[in-house]
């Protein structure tokens, strides 16, 4: 499974040069406590809060090519508008497994820049 368009995120790095390669890193290091923010705004049943942070992720994952990523937040910021109990479950258990494979094929990316 690809996460990551790879053709937009050259784009965008060869677009931005060295200052790209800085966001990326900081958005995948960014990821973490985004998901943490999620997962405690649906374990406390705060769906504006948990709406906001999916939308802000959607924007951002979207930004820097982690398509399914922005495309899982953009399902679960509306499930969570609807206050949708079963599917925000559902989301929110998947999203941590497709955060960890969103930073392994931008690290790879990564890893193989040109100098």
């Amino acid at each position: 499974m690809t996460t990551i368009d790879q053709h937009h995120q050259k784009a965008l790095l060869a677009a931005l040069g060295e200052p790209g390669y800085a966001l990326l890193e900081r958005f995948m290091q960014s990821l973490d406590g985004r998901l943490g923010l999620l997962k405690d705004a649906h374990r406390n049943s705060e769906w504006d809060a948990l709406a906001r942070h999916a939308h802000s992720l959607k924007g951002a994952a979207g930004t820097f090519g982690a398509c399914a990523l922005a495309e899982m937040a953009g399902t679960l910021e509306h499930a969570a508008q609807a206050q949708n109990a079963p599917l925000l479950q559902s989301l929110v258990d998947t999203l941590g497994p497709l955060v960890r494979l969103s930073v392994a094929e931008s690290t790879a990316l990564l890893q193989n820049k040109a100098p």
